[in-house]
């Protein structure tokens, strides 16, 4: 009887601890659905030129980023105070653009750290492409994220629109 009461103990604590891990694993895939919903917006933003819409969509992004308690609330490790740092810090200094050449240089910066939680987390709501410019960052290259296969560039908008390459699919 006492075995049977310590294996029915040890049941409900697991069964609670997968609950908690799944409930916590939905909040990480909603989150993450945000932020590439909202850096979608701005990559077409910039694909068409349009700055103020740039601007708004960088605005809805950086809240998310921000104020969403998945970004405040998360169990701390050095990995992720890291990468979350690196992603706080690049949206501030694209928020700080006053153009739409300054907030294209910036760019970059948030799709590499987008990247790392992809990578960390997995994403398997849509299919995303991973495209290449060789001529952005002063003619290091830049990544940017679709969700169309076609090439639209945002580092340059209507002057150089399909220049670049998908890297990779994600999917």
């Amino acid at each position: 009887m006492k075995y049977f009461k310590i294996t029915l103990l040890a049941l409900l604590l697991s069964s609670g601890a997968i609950q908690a891990q799944e409930k916590n694993k939905q909040s990480h895939d909603k989150h993450l659905g945000i932020l590439i919903t909202e850096y979608i917006q701005l990559k077409d933003a910039l694909v068409a030129d349009d700055f103020e819409l740039a601007q708004k969509s960088l605005n809805s992004f950086s809240k998310e980023i921000n104020s969403n308690s998945e970004m405040l609330d998360h169990e701390s490790s050095d990995k992720y105070d890291a990468h979350h740092k690196r992603m706080v810090a690049a949206v501030n200094t694209t928020m700080k653009a006053q153009d739409i050449k300054a907030l294209r240089d910036s760019f970059d910066e948030i799709t590499d750290e987008l990247l790392v939680a992809i990578e960390n987390q997995g994403y398997t709501d849509n299919k995303l492409y991973v495209q290449f410019c060789p001529m952005a960052n002063d003619k290091s290259g830049a990544k940017w994220l679709s969700t169309k296969e076609e090439i639209l560039n945002p580092y340059y908008g209507s002057m150089m629109i399909k220049c670049g390459k998908t890297l990779k699919t994600i999917n």
